[in-house]
């Protein structure tokens, strides 16, 4: 648990370390922090039955990697990494950016990388505040493959894109793959009728010379809330395919 005078990551993850965590709580305090409570970069971080990731408030900071500030994971940010989610809860992270570019993944966000999801929970994440670039409150996820075979996101809020999932590419294919699991009761909260995919928004970026595809095979996405849109959503040239 996270002393009040303590504001970064509980776990820094690097040097393509291994790292798996069972039958443990990372527990943020509700502390204002500059992070998310657990970071990767160019590693591997298996998360097991019993872990729980909650309360963490990222408001922001520098990020290297992209040369811009913002706030990137409530709970999680793996960056070029893989991420192989065994029954793990992540629950009740914030992002809140009080300044820069980026309100991305109160739970999680991960650019680059490899994402199993296979069981556990992704619940009650959100990106608070107007931050212009709002996404993904449950999962924002770009460049790289994420395969759905199980678990829960549900009850996640935003104000503006993705609810439960944001996925988009800039100059690497991205590939979200659902065999399993549910996207449910996640919410887009503001009223602007173009705020959509409260369950999932797939997104390609402008003058992005790759593709988002998002492969829908089993599960259930329903219940979710948005203006437009509520359960799914494709732009700018993504594709969201249902072969359910």
């Amino acid at each position: 648990i996270k002393d009040p005078n303590f504001t970064t990551q509980i776990l820094d993850i690097t040097n393509s370390n291994t790292v798996t965590t069972t039958n443990i709580i990372f527990d943020g305090n509700e502390v204002i922090s500059s992070g998310a409570l657990i970071e990767a970069r160019n590693s591997t971080l298996n998360l097991n039955e019993g872990t729980t990731i909650t309360k963490n408030n990222n408001r922001g900071r520098y990020y290297v990697e992209f040369s811009k500030s913002g706030a990137l994971g409530g709970g999680l940010f793996i960056w070029q990494s893989n991420l192989n989610i065994n029954g793990a809860t992540i629950t009740y992270n914030k992002t809140s950016a009080q300044s820069g570019v980026w309100s991305h993944g109160a739970g999680i966000s991960m650019p680059r990388g490899i994402l199993n999801l296979n069981s556990g929970t992704i619940s009650y994440n959100e990106n608070v505040g107007t931050i212009e670039n709002q996404v993904g409150s449950g999962i924002s996820f770009d460049r790289g493959t994420f395969i759905m075979n199980g678990g829960v996101i549900s009850n996640n809020k935003i104000l503006k894109y993705g609810g439960g999932i944001f996925i988009t590419t800039a100059e690497v294919d991205t590939v979200m793959i659902m065999n399993g699991g549910s996207i449910q009761n996640n919410t887009v909260t503001g009223s602007t009728d173009g705020w959509r995919g409260g369950g999932i928004y797939a997104n390609r970026e402008q003058g992005a010379t790759s593709s988002t595809t998002v492969y829908i095979k089993n599960g259930i996405i329903e219940n979710n809330i948005a203006p437009s849109d509520p359960n799914t959503f494709a732009s700018s040239g993504a594709q969201i395919i249902d072969q359910r």
